[in-house]
């Protein structure tokens, strides 16, 4: 049913139904798009656009809006929209540069993935779908404003930047959801916390006395920290931590000397590793308690993460190096410890419906600094700021750190009345027989800024199944690829 091709090492989309979607997506996937570096992405649609005819417009921030006429007798001008940057994840040990490589695709059955690296497909199949849908002299539809956004996945920068007074559609479909079937109508608001801490270090006169090992926590799920949150995944920065603590006892004759864990805010943390001195003297009673606190957060986690692994490999490198002071070292895991991680509260209002969450997703250190990085997020104003005072609040009276909170972003409210909503469901339901769910979700769309920048607009959500995005195991259904893009030009022609 899907037939192969090898090219450059690159599995060929092109005899994939829909072979014109397949087609972009293999395009902009050679090309590098993490957030923050979407210029060539945006310079791609750009000339798009150019060498289809088609009006266009490259704002500043690279955002990038298509128009195209209507095709069939409507009066509507429609607003379809995806965002063009992707998280970049890789698995430990893959030798991949997402400044500079495309991304190498596969297919597994019914599904494309990536080798080693997160596939892009959030939100580079909405992209290509847009893509499509302006290339084509067939498909019937209103007026058209195709908007391709940046910075979707760290702030979404390019959404609150984009110029609304250059669209005149009333209905907008976002293109950026990740299960077939489900029409999103609404979405969490949330934020970025920053948080840098000034660490004390200190030289050890006897450092000869001392091994020295890495702990490293790996085999963890990770997943989205906003529609994953709820599935009790196990966070690497904090089992860590959660091990670590248990040596406080030891004062002089064990200290930590690097720490780091998680890649993006936005992804729960999947590994992290701490570096620690030992004194020699102790070895045979820390490596005894070592192995039974192992042994009890193995147990703690085997029911939801099954292939969590710890690790303590020895390091026998021998230059100086700086420890963290007992005093700084304590203050960081105990702050770590207590940060509001994971589910926070459940709505009052929908049934099973993270209502806020908090996602500790980075941990790095460099020289004198410890910086962490996380994500609250709710649908409910006072909550989301909640969060952010408790664990602004812990910081500043246990620890010397110096604190923002940035690309705040608003939730998006269920409208009661929506004709792209009720067209939408319709639509569904001729092609499939079935009804849709009709979903709120606990992760940001930029919906929400629309909606925010225009309280007038009528605004959904959809897109093809999806699975574990902002990880190495993302992938996406290719026969639900085809089902949403059936279901998108029924909806479109519909307007």
């Amino acid at each position: 049913m899907f037939k192969k091709q090898k090219k450059g090492g690159i599995y060929m989309l092109e005899n994939i139904e829909p072979n014109r979607v397949m087609y972009y997506f293999e395009e902009i996937s050679k090309i590098p798009r993490g957030s923050g570096n979407e210029k060539a992405i945006s310079d791609y649609v750009a000339n798009f656009a150019r060498e289809h005819g088609l009006l266009y417009i490259q704002d500043e921030v690279n955002n990038v809006i298509v128009k195209k006429n209507r095709t069939n007798e409507s009066s509507e001008t429609i607003i379809i929209q995806a965002h063009m940057d992707m998280v970049c994840e890789k698995t430990k040990g893959v030798e991949h540069d997402f400044q500079k490589d495309g991304i190498k695709l596969k297919i597994d059955g019914d599904f494309i993935k990536a080798e080693g690296t997160t596939l892009g497909a959030d939100d580079g199949i909405g992209v290509a779908y847009n893509l499509a849908i302006l290339e084509s002299n067939e498909i019937k539809h209103p007026n058209l404003e195709a908007v391709f956004t940046v910075d979707e996945e760290e702030g979404m920068t390019g959404a609150n930047g984009l110029d609304m007074s250059k669209l005149s559609g009333s209905m907008l479909i976002n293109i950026d959801s990740e299960e077939e079937g489900i029409i999103t109508v609404g979405c969490a608001g949330g934020a970025r916390i920053n948080i840098n801490i000034t660490a004390d270090k200190t030289n050890l006169e006897n450092i000869q006395d001392f091994q020295r090992y890495e702990i490293l926590v790996k085999g963890l799920h990770g997943g989205h920290s906003g529609i994953d949150i709820d599935k009790n995944r196990g966070n690497a920065i904090r089992i860590l931590v959660e091990l670590l603590k248990n040596f406080e006892e030891f004062e002089e004759d064990m200290y930590i000397y690097s720490l780091e864990g998680g890649m993006k805010v936005n992804a729960i943390p999947r590994e992290a590793s701490a570096k620690i001195l030992v004194n020699t003297k102790i070895l045979m009673k820390f490596l005894g308690l070592y192995n039974s606190y192992e042994s009890e957060i193995l147990k703690k986690y085997i029911d939801n993460e099954s292939e969590l692994k710890i690790e303590l490999n020895k390091i026998s490198v021998d230059e100086a190096c700086d420890v963290y002071t007992k005093e700084t070292s304590d203050k960081i895991i105990n702050v770590i410890n207590n940060i509001i991680d994971g589910v926070y509260t459940m709505s009052s209002d929908v049934e099973g419906l993270v209502e806020s969450s908090s996602n500790l997703g980075v941990l790095k250190c460099e020289e004198n600094k410890i910086e962490l990085s996380i994500l609250p997020r709710s649908s409910k104003v006072e909550k989301l700021e909640e969060i952010i005072k408790q664990i602004t609040s812990i910081m500043s009276e246990q620890i010397d750190a110096k604190i923002e909170v940035t690309s705040r972003y608003p939730a998006w409210d269920y409208e009661v009345n929506s004709k792209i909503r009720d067209v939408a469901v319709q639509s569904y339901k001729e092609l499939t027989g079935v009804e849709p769910i009709i979903n709120i979700i606990h992760a940001g769309l930029e919906c929400a800024v629309f909606k925010q920048n225009n309280g007038k607009i009528d605004v959904i959500s959809i897109g093809p199944n999806l699975y574990d995005p902002h990880t190495p195991n993302e992938r996406i259904s290719i026969s639900s690829t085809q089902k949403t893009w059936n279901y998108l030009l029924k909806i479109i022609e519909k307007i």
